[in-house]
């Protein structure tokens, strides 16, 4: 249990920001079924577990000049949450895991809105009440989640190349959770908004500080199959297993989904996605989307499949690969054996470190409106640095260079001094879009970090 008192203002503004109190409550995770001195196997209900969160607050965002006015009491937004989840996971046949949870979720507030559409005599608007009442917002949804690991090892009897071994982890899971937007909880009004009649859906709890429940209901099914690769080599530098792991795939999804709830269009896009890292240097990953259903020339989604109109499962909707190259450099990696002692020394005598990037992106897009597909390419290169003058002071920089835009890209230098229980900060922007300066000297304490001097020149002023 934790309860909390808080105010923050901006002495130029006048404006007051104040939290009283802030109140967090939760009990550890139990098992309400299982036995404190438990003989024998694990039963499937031994493993439900529960535990409980209450989140509650008042807050209050005013002037520093209404603080003791009557008024006050009208600017304050409270409420109380409170989060029931029950978890639950087991086993089935020994290698396929199932996990269950139910996620109970309750809001209580002491006002709500209700709209109305005014008409008078020289104005019309919608007015805004806000009632002053207790009203509790009930919320719950259930997911469900199957999967397993499946192995495949091949392995050779010759060569450099001793085994390769494919993980397959295929998953299924399904969210729901009802309609808390029908007129059985009353959560969601309609309010007329304009002397033609149009009318407008709005929430009785938009003001709340923990939200609303969601309006529509969902029933979600998604589909996930991971794939992992790597290969076993012989390998000389390894000498207790003569061999060593080389990662092929790190991480490659194929996933889609389909919704229940709703009328029309309920397959998701087939998505895969893909990562992995070559010779400790190289980053390469790709992400891609295809449709199975058709579009328009506007391009909107139709509810008709690809293979009953254009006799193809799916449509390529957009493609994107990327590569990224880093090399990373310090004094670290200039030594030298002592002659005397035989121990590794640096050759230099300060600190230093630079990280050289290099990135580059190719992406495909589909083009609804000429029939085809537009590419484009990025490539960008980025190099920071930091440098120890002294063991107080210290200078880093950040820098690049965009080849598409020809120009280059965002750059900075920082400067650093340590002043014992006090530090000063220099950051400078000196061109671009994000041209600007800060200057600051801080006390280190984190308890006094609001004790500081500043002198800056924000890019946002511009704006």
């Amino acid at each position: 249990l934790s309860l909390n008192i808080g105010a923050k203002q901006n002495v130029q503004t006048r404006e007051l920001q104040l939290w009283l109190p802030q109140v967090n409550f939760s009990v550890n995770t139990f098992y309400p079924f299982r036995k404190k001195k438990k003989t024998g196997a694990m039963k499937w209900y031994d493993n439900i577990n529960i535990s409980y969160n209450l989140n509650a607050q008042n807050y209050i965002n005013t002037y520093d000049s209404l603080i003791l006015t009557p008024k006050i009491f009208d600017m304050m937004q409270n409420g109380i949450s409170h989060s029931i989840p029950i978890k639950s996971s087991v086993k089935i046949l020994k290698f396929i895991n199932w996990t269950n949870s139910i996620n109970l979720n309750e809001r209580w507030y002491f006002q709500s809105v209700n709209q109305q559409w005014f008409n008078g005599s020289d104005t019309s608007y919608v007015k805004k009440d806000t009632v002053r009442r207790f009203q509790m917002a009930h919320e719950m949804s259930y997911s469900s989640a199957i999967s397993t690991k499946i192995y495949g090892i091949y392995q050779f009897k010759k060569g450099a190349l001793q085994a390769i071994r494919h993980v397959l982890t295929p998953s299924v899971s399904f969210v729901y959770h009802p309609d808390f937007g029908s007129k059985l909880w009353g959560y969601y009004k309609y309010a007329q908004i304009d002397s033609a009649g149009n009318t407008m859906r709005y929430s009785i709890f938009q003001n709340g500080i923990y939200g609303s429940p969601p309006d529509g209901l969902s029933g979600k099914i998604s589909i996930n199959l991971n794939n992992n690769l790597e290969m076993k080599v012989r390998s000389k530098k390894d000498t207790i297993t003569g061999s060593k792991k080389i990662v092929l795939i790190d991480y490659l999804n194929i996933g889609t989904g389909y919704d229940f709830a709703k009328d029309s269009l309920r397959w998701d896009y087939l998505s895969l996605n893909m990562r992995t890292r070559l010779f400790n240097r190289i980053d390469v990953s790709f992400n891609g989307a295809w449709d199975p259903y058709v579009i328009d020339t506007n391009g909107y989604r139709l509810n008709q499949f690809e293979i009953n109109v254009n006799h193809r499962l799916f449509r390529r909707q957009n493609t994107a690969w990327m590569l990224g190259l880093s090399y990373n450099l310090s004094d670290a990696n200039f030594q030298k054996k002592d002659k005397k002692t035989g121990e590794k020394k640096n050759v230099f005598l300060n600190k230093w470190n630079v990280s050289l990037n290099l990135n580059f992106s190719y992406s495909s897009r589909f083009d609804y409106k000429n029939i085809k597909y537009i590419p484009d390419t990025i490539l960008t290169a980025m190099i920071s640095g930091e440098f120890y003058i002294t063991p107080k002071w210290r200078v880093g920089f950040t820098t690049g260079y965009d080849f598409k835009a020809k120009d280059f890209s965002y750059t900075s230098l920082n400067i650093y001094r340590d002043l014992h229980c006090w530090e000063m900060v220099m950051e400078w922007v000196p061109y671009g879009f994000r041209k600007s300066y800060n200057f600051t000297i801080r006390i280190k304490s984190s308890i006094l970090k609001d004790l500081k001097i500043t002198r800056k020149s924000d890019w946002r002023d511009n704006f």
